[in-house]
Order: structure tokens, then C-alpha cells, then sequence
């Protein structure tokens, strides 16, 4: 039998099934093997482990800047435990401080991130 979803698992599962993104970004950095299935039973595919084109969704630990460019103005962008360890954190506050970045939500398991241009700029805290 499978556990139920965690909180974060859930959120995760929501925004990827509500968008169902047509390419999507996993990072190979994600521990959670969780995780990966979610994005698979969501999106009734495979994630997506490279950067090539444009990213309508990514799934990230710290490579914000690996993919940044790949990141298009409706993208969704998921970090996975931003305050896991230091390298997780600064990733955080490069995605709050990111021009591109318009919206970012902390809710200390995941931080989500839009770049929507018609945004004014927010930082929020969710806990």
C-alpha cells in the first residue's frame, strides 16, 4: 500500500496536474524517488532530466542558475526543500532577488516561484 501524499507532495501534485506543463524540468538532484512519480502520474508522462528548451515547469533543489535562461514567462518553478542546506538557501534568495522572478512563496518544504510579467514584485512566507 502507498502512503499518502506528504503536504509538500500534494502541492507539488496539484500545480503540476492544474498546469499540466508540456515540458518539465526535474533536477536529478531530487532525493525524493516520491517525487518523481508524482511529476509522472501528473503529467501521464516522463519528467524531463535536461534543460534545452523552454521549461514550463521545473523542479529544482539548487540549479536556478543552470536553467534560468530556460525559463519561460509563464513557467512555474518549484524549489524542493529550499532550506535544506546552505547551497538550498542562497538558491531561495537568487530566485527572491531574480528581476525575472516576480512572485515567490516560502512555505519552508517548497518555495514556488513565478516569473508572470504582469506580476508586481513579491516575497511571500506561507508557514
Amino acid at each position: 500500500m502507498v502512503p499518502p501524499l506528504k503536504k509538500d507532495e500534494q502541492i507539488i501534485y496539484k500545480i503540476i496536474n492544474s498546469f499540466q506543463p508540456k515540458t518539465i524540468f526535474i533536477s536529478k538532484n531530487i532525493p525524493s524517488e516520491r517525487i518523481k512519480n508524482i511529476v509522472a502520474k501528473a503529467t501521464k508522462g516522463i519528467a524531463n532530466y535536461n534543460c534545452e528548451s523552454t521549461i514550463d515547469c521545473a523542479i529544482i533543489n539548487d540549479e536556478w542558475n543552470e536553467i534560468r535562461n530556460h525559463i519561460g514567462s509563464n513557467s512555474v518553478i518549484i524549489q524542493y526543500r529550499p532550506h535544506s542546506n546552505t547551497k538550498a538557501s542562497e538558491t531561495l534568495e537568487a530566485l527572491k532577488s531574480d528581476l525575472k522572478i516576480k512572485v515567490t512563496m516560502d512555505m519552508y518544504h517548497i518555495a514556488i516561484a513565478l516569473p508572470l510579467p504582469h506580476l508586481q514584485k513579491q516575497n511571500l512566507v506561507v508557514r
